[in-house]
């Protein structure tokens, strides 16, 4: 849905004489000239805005869309009016550009998960586990992830878990064991984001090796 969006923006002087170049271009391409609009600076900026948004590097919407239709959104269609002039002020500039709030947009909560049936919580009763692992788990700790441990057939695979969904953006430990291997994160529909451990982490490896598959239940 549409959102309003307000930019206040302060330009330098070499800034503003690029934005002076940007509007002396769109002055002169043929386009904007059939469409009858005054450029101003709010309509180079917009400009600017709306070719960087629709850029191969930052949408995928805007695929396929011609620079006339970006053009036409700027300065409007034929008949239906024209962006009026704006006063532009002394330097340092400071220019503002607005959108029409058209509809309020709706803001989905993160989810939070259930704890895992079968699976065990270190709150719940901590365990050991080897000392070279310390500085993973008070980072792991101090961000609020609770060390968990779940079954996997013959295996007993141990992680780093947080119900609440908006936690989930936390980067992974970046240490890495003697073996060189690193926090593995893994995604699941039941559980969203867990980090796991390698197993036998900095430790000689016991007969099944690295982390595979894993299932949430």
């Amino acid at each position: 849905m549409p959102k309003t969006i307000r930019l206040s923006l302060k330009l330098t002087d070499a800034q503003l004489m690029s934005l002076g170049s940007v509007k002396t271009d769109l002055r002169n391409d043929s386009k904007v000239q059939a469409l009858g609009g005054d450029v101003t600076d709010h309509t180079a900026l917009r400009y600017i805005l709306f070719e960087a948004l629709d850029g191969v590097r930052y949408s995928r919407a805007a695929e396929g869309l011609e620079s006339l239709a970006r053009r036409d959104a700027l300065l409007g269609t034929p008949g239906h009016g024209k962006l009026e002039p704006e006063e532009v002020p002394a330097a340092p500039a400071e220019v503002e550009v607005e959108e029409e709030e058209e509809a309020e947009e709706e803001l989905i909560p993160p989810r939070v998960y259930d704890r895992p049936v079968g699976w065990e919580f270190y709150d719940h009763g901590g365990w050991e586990f080897p000392q070279s692992q310390d500085e993973m788990h008070s980072y792991y700790e101090a961000a609020g992830w609770i060390r968990c441990a779940a079954q996997l057939e013959d295996r007993m695979l141990e992680l780093y878990w947080h119900p609440d969904g908006a936690k989930h953006d936390l980067p992974a430990y970046d240490g890495k064991d003697s073996y060189n291997r690193g926090i593995d994160v893994q995604r699941s529909p039941d559980v969203g984001l867990a980090h796991m451990v390698p197993e036998d982490w900095d430790e000689p490896r016991g007969a099944t090796g690295d982390i595979g598959l894993w299932s949430p239940g």
